[in-house]
């Protein structure tokens, strides 16, 4: 007898095929597909009206720490993601080695403090795996976290010596459980790493057949050559890679996606292996830090605010913002200070409001304006209006699209992806502007990621594979978030089923702790 009987439905399998009538049965945490015919379940759910797909995978989050908090959130559970894929932009919360705990983001002493002391990767996912996860998470390694433990937040080149140490920890990382290395080129130390720096590390990737996800150096102004980046040294290393987030960035960009999309296409065809993931929003959500020219950021947080401190660093660094410099991604030059708004759970008076209208009302220029946000909150974020919608649809059109939230935490400063991304996908273009089809859309937020990144049965409604299901409702299925109220549940997700037991009833989570940490698998 059956576990579970969702009897009837719709079923979307994940490959993008043709969706069929069936019905799926779980037992013992496995699918049972059945094409025709009853069956005995101890629990039977009429699934007519509704749709049958594989657990969405979400490929670029970072929900790291999310489970470090009580209780636990629920904001990915609820829209179908199954599986979170961490660790990205670079950052991720082990190993910790050498000094480089002080350098890391806050959130791992944080971790430190839930879950016990660890040092390597592989403590880290056991620790993680024992204190229970809402989902199933799957971490990259972070270039953050190598690199600072060979050089710290020093402005320069490795050295061959300190090459050989940064590829042993990677090496150590991907063999505990890694499931590729992640990369943060715009953001410090990473930013100070060469390409040919950073192609030595991909080939131990290579080697061990797992990705390179990467938040490229430029996404504006010198968004071809990085793109050209990303493409050589998927080639010189022979590495997957991904490009996190794509997305074309600033007006001068704009209209530029079927040239970029070509080079990728070229790639391919020359057997370079690269893809991207994106989320359904034009607007980005980087940090105030971000704002700062890449010399800045040498030293960690406390030199940058001492820099933010002198009057002639100050300068130096508005006058690089506004005019831009080659080799770095000004955002506020390429997205304009009218577009970028604040959110700052420290600085209420001003939070949501434009960088322009902020320094109207201090009356001080811009830049001038960011610098004093940073000094009274390094945390402070930016949600960045620059992204044109026609190119966001014909990058979503790409057979090398997946579907990405790049979402972190459920607090005061989130962006709607957060809460909205897949059922987005889903409501509205998919059943609104018929951008995707529905077996299209499913293939990018399933079955693409969990082979690209080595998770073994998942992302495929198959016999025998693990019961990570998702039903829904294909006439009302919306998100509700939006960046005025980003903190909406989507409608239309009626059951969610992690590893075979039901988590989601209604829309409704009911507590239930079934994730595991996830290895990649060659």
């Amino acid at each position: 007898m059956l576990d579970l009987l969702l009897q009837g439905g719709t079923v979307i399998d994940g490959s993008g095929n043709p969706g069929y009538r069936a019905s799926v049965g779980v037992e013992d945490g496995r699918i049972v597909l059945l094409r025709a015919g009853p069956a005995a379940a101890k629990r039977v759910i009429d699934a007519d009206d509704l749709v049958l797909v594989p657990g969405f995978i979400d490929p670029h989050s970072h929900s790291d720490f999310v489970f470090f908090l009580e209780p636990r959130p629920d904001m990915k559970l609820r829209q179908g993601v199954t599986t979170e894929i961490v660790g990205n932009c670079g950052s991720s919360c082990a190993p910790l080695a050498g000094d480089n705990l002080q350098f890391l983001d806050p959130h791992v002493e944080e971790g430190l403090t839930t879950l016990g002391d660890y040092q390597s990767f592989g403590e880290y996912l056991e620790k993680v795996q024992q204190h229970g996860l809402i989902n199933n998470q799957a971490v990259l390694v972070g270039h953050k976290a190598v690199r600072t433990a060979v050089l710290g937040m020093e402005d320069r080149a490795a050295s061959p010596r300190e090459l050989e140490e940064m590829k042993s920890l990677l090496a150590e990382a991907l063999d505990e459980g890694a499931v590729g290395l992640s990369s943060g080129l715009l953001y410090a130390p990473m930013c100070f790493a060469t390409t040919d720096e950073t192609t030595e590390l991909c080939k131990v990737v290579a080697e061990r057949g797992k990705v390179f996800a990467c938040h490229m150096r430029n996404y504006s102004s010198e968004m071809v050559q990085s793109v050209r980046e990303m493409i050589e040294i998927a080639r010189a290393s022979g590495v997957s890679a991904q490009i996190a987030h794509f997305m074309l960035a600033g007006k001068d960009n704009w209209g530029k996606a079927s040239e970029v999309l070509a080079m990728i296409d070229g790639a391919r065809h020359d057997g370079v292996d690269i893809a991207f993931d994106q989320y359904p929003y034009p607007a980005a959500n980087p940090y105030v830090r971000s704002l700062l020219p890449s010399w800045m950021h040498g030293g960690g947080t406390e030199a940058t605010l001492e820099r933010l401190r002198d009057a002639k660093l100050r300068d130096k660094a508005a006058r690089e913002m506004e005019e831009g410099v080659s080799g770095w991604e000004s955002i506020s030059r390429e997205a304009g200070w009218e577009n970028l708004v604040v959110l700052s759970e420290v600085l209420d008076s001003i939070s949501g409001r434009t960088l322009k209208d902020i320094a109207e009302l201090w009356a001080e220029q811009p830049a001038a304006a960011a610098f004093d946000i940073l000094l009274d909150d390094p945390h402070a974020r930016l949600i960045a209006h620059w992204v044109n919608e026609e190119d966001l649809r014909e990058l979503m059109r790409h057979h090398c699209q997946m579907v990405s939230s790049d979402s972190s935490e459920p607090g005061p400063l989130a962006h709607p992806r957060t809460y909205g991304t897949f059922p987005r996908i889903l409501g509205e273009y998919v059943r609104t502007q018929g951008v995707l089809t529905w077996e299209e859309a499913i293939r990018k937020m399933t079955w693409f990621a969990a082979s690209r990144y080595g998770l073994e049965d998942r992302g495929l409604i198959l016999d025998g594979w693990q019961a990570d299901l998702v039903v829904f409702n294909p006439d009302t299925i919306e998100a509700k978030a939006t960046f005025e109220e980003p903190h909406r549940y989507p409608i239309g997700i009626e059951y969610v089923m992690v590893n075979g037991e039901m988590v989601v009833e209604g829309g409704e989570h009911n507590g239930r702790l079934c994730g595991r940490t996830l290895r990649h698998t060659s």
